[in-house]
């Protein structure tokens, strides 16, 4: 096997999970202990609902097959229900205990752009305060566009009159003049069709319905949303402790002294690892394992076996491997000046370890057969434990 292989890494990642499980509960406990506290310590928040349909306000008819809503800015819209003015008004429909600030503050208006239906909600701590907070706050925006309708219109029919008057008292003043030239027939004329056309526009705006919609659904008739859903908290409190986990996991594997299980070692050294079959001093419990070296070993190098001799699976992995392949057996525990000399003239090595050997101890080890050109064939681990006194 190959560290680069991408099952490797998923089983070892699996197998790291499995192993440091308890950081894992840890995490989740820590999670939901936190959507226990959220839950505890912030209060529950009531959002009730008020359903608006607006009505366009113009003195022009509505296009056949053009929607209304092109006539409703819903950007608009929104900033008004959410404006000073309409709050204002709102805390005045309520009375005691209600604000301006306080309105604004809870608050919030949404609105499909492409329709005319507003939605007006306000939050509360108090379930029948959100109720009454929605329906005034909507009763108030339909207020503040009538009045604001009205002023327009009224500008505009202002508007309308003051031109009316000029054109009158221009057309009073050539007729008065007394002269009857083709210039002052003409302009004369143009006056009697501009003040008969805004006659007809100021009829027109007079006409104009003031309007500016309806509450289609109140809040009183609207399900309450409630926040925070306890479920929800718990399940983020669950999924976010699980992560923690996850990273507790990764750190404690990061910083951890000896390697969690053979697949590390393997990756570690980037050498395969050969297993046993079998428990402890079953008959042929390494025979597998000193075929895959022998078949590993196929070139004929010189081979060394470096074994943590006084283990006493190491001793029967090494016997095992001494029945199927000539090599030579070090026991790693001399001096390292020592084992590097007796490596001279041999090209390979298998290490046979125990679990209980450090991250360092194994990579420096590695490093040292390296710098005289031996190459670690594999690693055979071992279960930890002295040999039996004969």
């Amino acid at each position: 096997m190959n560290s680069s292989d991408g099952a490797i890494g998923i089983s070892s990642l699996i197998r790291i999970l499995r192993k440091r499980v308890q950081w894992i509960v840890l995490g989740i406990v820590l999670g939901l202990v936190g959507a226990g506290a959220y839950i505890f310590f912030v209060p529950t928040t009531y959002t009730g609902t008020a359903e608006v349909n607006i009505t366009a306000v113009s003195a022009q008819p509505l296009t056949e097959g053009k929607a209304a809503s092109s006539l409703v800015d819903l950007s608009t819209e929104r900033q008004l229900a959410a404006s000073s003015n309409t709050a204002t008004l709102a805390a005045e429909y309520l009375g005691a205990g209600w604000s301006t600030g306080q309105l604004m503050q809870g608050v919030t208006v949404s609105g499909d752009p492409d329709g005319t239906v507003l939605r007006i909600s306000y939050s509360d701590t108090n379930e029948e305060r959100a109720i009454q907070g929605a329906d005034n706050l909507a009763r108030a925006y339909l207020e503040v566009r009538t009045s604001l309708a009205k002023e327009r219109i009224s500008n505009v029919v202002s508007s309308i009159d003051k031109q009316i008057a000029d054109n009158e008292r221009e057309l009073e003043g050539l007729n008065q003049a007394g002269v009857y030239d083709s210039a002052s027939s003409v302009r004369a004329e143009t006056l009697r069709s501009d003040i008969q056309s805004l006659q007809e526009r100021r009829s027109t705006w007079n006409d104009v319905s003031v309007q500016a919609g309806q509450v289609i659904t109140p809040a009183s008739a609207n399900p309450v949303r409630t926040e925070p859903i306890w479920w929800r908290v718990v399940a983020l409190g669950f999924a976010g402790g699980f992560f923690l986990g996850l990273i507790l996991v990764l750190i404690r594997q990061a910083v951890a002294r000896r390697p969690s299980g053979p697949e590390e070692i393997e990756l570690l050294l980037d050498s395969p690892v050969w297993r046993p079959v079998g428990k402890v001093g079953t008959p042929g419990r390494w025979d597998l394992a000193a075929e895959q070296v022998r078949h590993a070993n196929r070139k004929n190098d010189s081979l060394a076996i470096l074994v943590d001799w006084p283990v006493a699976d190491g001793k029967a992995a090494t016997e095992a491997l001494a029945d199927v392949i000539v090599a030579t057996i070090i026991d790693t525990n001399n001096e390292r000046a020592q084992i590097l000399r007796a490596l001279s003239g041999l090209s390979t090595a298998v290490l046979v370890v125990p679990m209980n050997w450090s991250k360092s101890e194994l990579t420096e080890f590695v490093a040292d057969l390296e710098s005289v050109d031996v190459s670690l064939l594999g690693v055979i681990v071992v279960e930890p434990g002295e040999a039996s006194t004969p």
